[in-house]
């Protein structure tokens, strides 16, 4: 396991022809992470400033699942061909611009935004789990699989820029549910809201 402590705002680089393990570390800048294995956490992880986490080889995966993890800055993930990612997260999160080739989970303490692109491949899990957080991805983005929606509360889904057809996933939003697609929009799982769809 790998353990960081910089000082103060200082970033923090690690390139790692293995797969990295990664130990509680606090990070008062931004953190940046490629790795030719897979990218599990051991620890919780706070990251103040950005983060990026890419895998380059193998179609390894990323999970970063620890639940005291605090990632406050923006989030690029990039797993290599087919690797699947997910992120335990226990603050708000803002993903930034990524593709996904596998599966893509994320859940989180407070609400889930989006300030880049997403293109996910395979079947893709938002929830969040504390203080009514909602869910908002309205940047351009294609989900090729299906995508589930869990708000915690009355917190309210948003799903709109999708440039593709829009399968949803089981879902359970206590909130309203707000979806826009170019394509299609099916449903492969039952859907509960409880505000307005």
């Amino acid at each position: 396991a790998i353990t960081f402590a910089a000082n103060g705002t200082g970033d923090v680089t690690l390139v790692n022809n293995t797969a990295t393990n990664l130990a509680a570390s606090s990070f008062g800048g931004n953190l940046r992470v490629s790795s030719a294995g897979a990218i599990t956490d051991s620890g919780n992880l706070a990251v103040t400033g950005s983060a990026s986490f890419t895998t380059t080889a193998g179609n390894a995966s990323i999970t970063l699942d620890q639940t005291g993890n605090t990632l406050t800055g923006a989030i690029t993930f990039a797993a290599n061909g087919t690797g699947d990612v997910t992120l335990v997260n226990n603050t708000a999160t803002n993903l930034a611009a990524s593709s996904f080739g596998g599966n893509l989970r994320v859940s989180s303490a407070g609400a889930i935004t989006d300030s880049g692109n997403l293109a996910v491949t395979g079947s893709a899990s938002f929830t969040t789990t504390a203080g009514n957080a909602s869910i908002t991805l309205d940047n351009t983005s294609g989900y090729t699989g299906a995508v589930s929606l869990t708000t915690n509360g009355t917190g309210n889904a948003t799903l709109t820029g999708v440039t593709t057809a829009l399968n949803l996933g089981a879902s359970t939003v206590g909130g309203n549910l707000v979806v826009s697609a170019a394509g299609a929009i099916t449903d492969s799982g039952n859907l509960a809201v409880t505000g307005s769809a």
